[in-house]
């Protein structure tokens, strides 16, 4: 989505990111406390190495924040690199700290509540969402990133429960989920006995997690924010409106395009999650969910 006047569309590059520094700058501020506030909930066994790629991780988040105390002439044009980079940064990042993790619930006794949180931040859904929202960017900048990343995510959720050390609760937990989604994303869908098997019911509801919560509706709501922007700055530069927010459905139309995205999220993450399966690879972890 672009202006087909290239001077138009870099007038509104410009104007995107300074309306956007505040935003940044609260957002980044909102992201990491959030890191800070998952690392402290739960307890995450890590190497040194990996605490070491975590503190790069967060220098890594901390500079879209750096750069909003540059110059409106200079900030609009480096924010257009800088906060695509970070998120590629991330791609790197994640599967070097969180790839052979241990996972255990804190001492408290687990709620439904706190195990639900916890595939949130296991499954990157959190993560993937809290940074789209907090650093917007034009869906021309985040639509690559978004497609060249989302293979590593897959690919790390299936490291995560391969080699996961997790609570009795959480792997009771684990099926009880999967379950769950399956029968809310396509009723009419019988659950698959493969859900049974604890690796695959780990992958299913990690997969489901980020790309309905972490993918589809930050970006459905960034998408909006764009298209409404896009409108107001036509205004603004004395054009016609070209009603751009009828890109995006609202009200009902989200309603009606709901099932399709619930519907396509269960076919892609029971598709990953059944994958070692299908080319008889032998990961392990194939028994029954308690």
């Amino acid at each position: 989505m672009k202006f087909e006047d290239p001077v138009l569309e870099k007038e509104f590059d410009r104007h995107y990111a300074l309306r956007h520094r505040r935003w940044d700058r609260y957002g980044t501020a909102f992201h990491v406390a959030c890191i800070c506030t998952v690392l402290g909930r739960q307890q995450f066994e890590m190497s040194t190495h990996q605490r070491i790629v975590l503190g790069v991780g967060f220098l890594n988040e901390l500079l879209p924040l750096l750069i909003t105390v540059l110059p409106a002439k200079l900030y609009a044009p480096v924010r257009s690199w800088v906060v695509p980079s970070t998120f590629l940064c991330y791609i790197w990042l994640v599967p070097a700290i969180f790839s052979k993790w241990s996972v255990r619930q804190a001492s408290r006794p687990p709620t439904a509540a706190s195990l639900a949180y916890l595939f949130l931040v296991a499954s990157n859904a959190r993560f993937l969402g809290t940074t789209a929202l907090a650093r917007p960017t034009l869906l021309r900048q985040r639509l690559p990133i978004l497609l060249l990343s989302l293979p590593f995510q897959l690919v790390s959720n299936q490291v995560t429960c391969l080699h996961r050390n997790w609570d009795p609760a959480v792997e009771a937990f684990t099926a009880r989920l999967a379950t769950a989604i399956a029968r809310g994303s396509v009723p009419v869908f019988p659950p698959t006995a493969v859900l049974a098997l604890r690796r695959v019911a780990c992958v299913f509801s990690m997969n489901w997690l980020m790309i309905v919560l972490g993918i589809a509706v930050p970006q459905f709501i960034l998408l909006k924010m764009e298209c409404s922007m896009r409108s107001a700055f036509l205004v603004r530069a004395g054009r016609a409106p070209a009603r751009l927010s009828r890109i995006v459905p609202s009200g009902w139309g989200a309603a009606l395009a709901l099932p399709i995205v619930l519907g396509s999220a269960f076919i892609v993450s029971l598709f990953t999650a059944q994958m070692p399966l299908l080319f008889g690879l032998d990961v392990g972890g194939h028994g029954p969910a308690p």
